[in-house]
């Protein structure tokens, strides 16, 4: 049986930072969202592009 452990630390930061950090997230969970729906079919897993020189090349 497999264990997993996950520590939870707490970050400290001011303001000024604490902005940035979202910031950061935001973009972060669009270029994913873009990645998917630009990769994954929803007629077959067989349409999906999982070929990373083919997806960093494409133009969106």
């Amino acid at each position: 049986m497999d264990v997993r452990r996950t520590a939870v630390a707490k970050l400290a930061v001011s303001d000024e930072q604490r902005d940035a950090l979202h910031r950061t997230a935001e973009q972060y969970l669009y270029c994913a969202n873009q990645t998917a729906d630009y990769c994954w079919s929803d007629t077959s897993y067989t349409e999906c592009k999982t070929n990373k020189r083919q997806v960093r090349s494409a133009r969106i």
